[in-house]
């Protein structure tokens, strides 16, 4: 089938919600795309090569029928177990026989084991903006054989995911991502999308996972630097030396020379790590000892 006959329209959505005598669910963030410009680009963006891939939050196959079509097998996880009923019949009805519907929910399901054990490398999906950042963050922070990760989310929660030091969304998160993965903002997709139209804009963002700064410093240095970061970045407008009172921390950052006169998000990913890693080396356990966690 050629690809560009496969795509979702809004009125078949429609027929096959009647049917199902289903209606979106808010709560499972199914605002379903109906731009197949939109979604033959994210599929080529999440599996340039054509390789097997799994995809998070199929709901009725809008990208679905798009991976399916440009590679080689596709498994999708579905929570809605109506929704993947209906989803079935799309795939049918365009005789794609390459695709495996799993009915579970994503925050639960072991992805990377999964993935691990069937050799897949690239994970997708639309993703519920309600769980879109504990999601990635937990598909990242595990060592796995992931190579891309490629999400449409919320616009404001891509920037802030994807944000470098110094800029105005850099946040506690995105220093997290930052350590696990190389991370950039590679589509931005109107409301006028999606069926039903959704109040926020949204974009596409690709995760290239790294181990060069795990490779690099302990887990323990990493933990310590996470456990300061959190408290740097609890009052981000404040300088550090209002955040960060604990005389060890500032002794390390003087070691380092790392200013206390800078706001957290003025601080880069390097110089948060090799603060974790000075400290883990002096036997610090913590960020304790007079330093309080205000978030």
């Amino acid at each position: 089938m050629n690809i560009k006959d496969v795509g979702i329209t809004k009125s078949e959505i429609a027929a096959l919600l009647g049917d199902a005598s289903l209606s979106p669910k808010r709560s499972l963030g199914q605002n379903f795309l109906i731009d197949s410009s939109v979604a033959t680009a994210i599929a080529r963006l999440a599996d340039p090569d054509g390789r097997r891939i799994f995809e998070i939050g199929p709901g009725l196959g809008s990208l679905t029928v798009f991976l399916a079509t440009l590679g080689q097998d596709v498994v999708v996880l579905e929570k809605d177990e109506k929704i993947a009923e209906s989803l079935q019949k799309v795939l049918a009805r365009r005789e794609i026989s390459n695709v495996e519907v799993i009915n579970g929910d994503a925050l639960l399901f072991d992805i990377l084991g999964y993935c691990d054990d069937r050799q897949i490398r690239t994970v997708a999906g639309n993703l519920p903006y309600n769980i879109s950042v504990p999601l990635i963050l937990s598909l990242v922070e595990r060592p796995s054989s992931l190579e891309s990760l490629s999400f449409l989310v919320q616009k404001e929660v891509a920037h802030r995911l994807c944000a470098v030091p110094g800029g105005k969304n850099c946040s506690f998160v995105s220093l997290k991502l930052a350590v696990y993965c190389d991370s950039k903002v590679e589509l931005d997709v109107s409301n006028d999308a999606f069926v039903p139209k959704p109040n926020i804009t949204s974009s596409v963002i690709v995760l290239k996972p790294t181990s060069r700064n795990v490779s690099c410093y302990s887990s323990g240095a990493i933990d310590i630097a996470f456990s300061i970061a959190r408290i740097g970045f609890s009052h981000r407008r404040q300088m550090l030396r209002r955040n960060l009172t604990d005389p060890m921390i500032r002794a390390g950052m003087v070691a380092l020379e790392i200013s206390q006169e800078k706001r957290a998000e003025e601080v880069t990913t390097t110089q948060w790590l090799d603060l974790g890693d000075w400290l883990a080396r002096q036997g610090y356990q913590g960020p304790e000892n007079g330093v309080v966690d205000q978030q």
